[in-house]
């Protein structure tokens, strides 16, 4: 694993059509993904994500989605889809997610409020008590 987060590792040797595998890279990245606490997504669609378009052809899913339990139960019906190579050698990923719970709506501001002078006022009042409750989510 070189730090960036592309790691050109499989889970299993399942994910990969070749003669060898790094056994000790492949556990390394299952307890990475286990300590953390993340969920790797099943694939629908193709079984791998990538080709080398060689005679000996290798075959593996190295893309994948990690999610926390946290998200995925926020986000109930979250399926990953492998979707057809076009042009590159990896196939893209399509994420779902049905009926995502993400929380109250985040505060939205209208260029044309800061023209109405006692929306300013009210706002610079509001940012007053908030800044010195020195809480940003008590007002």
């Amino acid at each position: 694993m070189d730090g960036r987060g592309d790691f050109n590792i499989v889970l299993n040797e399942e994910e990969k059509i070749v003669v060898s595998f790094n056994q000790s890279s492949m556990r390394a990245l299952r307890e990475f993904i286990l300590n953390i606490g993340l969920v790797d997504l099943p694939l629908i669609g193709s079984k791998f994500t990538w080709s080398n378009f060689r005679e000996n052809t290798t075959l593996c899913r190295l893309d994948r989605v990690l999610i926390s339990l946290k998200i995925l139960h926020m986000a109930l019906g979250t399926c990953l889809h492998s979707l057809p190579k076009l042009i590159f050698d990896h196939n893209p990923l399509f994420l779902t997610a049905e009926n995502f719970k993400a929380g109250p709506r985040p505060f939205k501001l209208f260029n044309h409020w800061v023209d109405n002078v006692d929306f300013l006022f009210h706002g610079v009042q509001f940012s007053k008590r908030v800044l010195w409750s020195g809480n940003w989510f008590v007002a």
